[in-house]
């Protein structure tokens, strides 16, 4: 009679999808943005769908907020904790996207909005193919748990 509402069906398992304990991006996409900017307007459905485009690749997509003085504040801290000051702060204005080489944190490519998502696409994953992950464990991303650090004698 009701055979839609079968709870006897046993459903199919899902499988999970397996992440690495760490990853290392290679490359960083970071988005000077500000509200009451026209250009970043334009260009934040652009970096969204790069974000999109790119899930699950060695990509660190990173916005700085320039909008007031309490996000500036913590663009500058977020600046300098990924060592990029240097080449960040010298960029006048908002709307567009620096790619940085993640190990030596040098400038790639800036990215406007009169470059097409095409182009965009094509800069983001030829920089991933010329760029290495660094090797050594200090400044990675850990998802999921932590290995273990040996435990402490008492």
């Amino acid at each position: 009679m009701f055979k839609w509402f079968n709870l006897n069906k046993p459903k199919a398992a899902k499988k999970k999808k397996k992440h690495p304990a760490f990853v290392m991006p290679k490359v960083l996409a970071v988005f000077h943005y500000a509200t009451w900017s026209e250009a970043s307007a334009g260009m934040l459905q652009k970096f969204n769908n790069l974000k999109n485009r790119f899930d699950g690749k060695e990509v660190l997509f990173v916005t700085l907020d320039f909008t007031n003085n309490t996000t500036k504040y913590q663009a500058a801290l977020m600046v300098a904790a990924l060592g990029i000051d240097e080449v960040a702060f010298s960029q006048k204005g908002v709307g567009f996207v620096m790619l940085y080489d993640f190990t030596t944190r040098k400038a790639i490519a800036k990215l406007t909005e009169q470059v097409s998502f095409t182009e965009m696409t094509q800069l983001l994953m030829g920089a991933l193919e010329t760029t290495t992950p660094e090797k050594s464990g200090k400044s990675a991303l850990w998802i999921g748990e932590q290995p273990s650090k040996t435990t402490e004698k008492k």
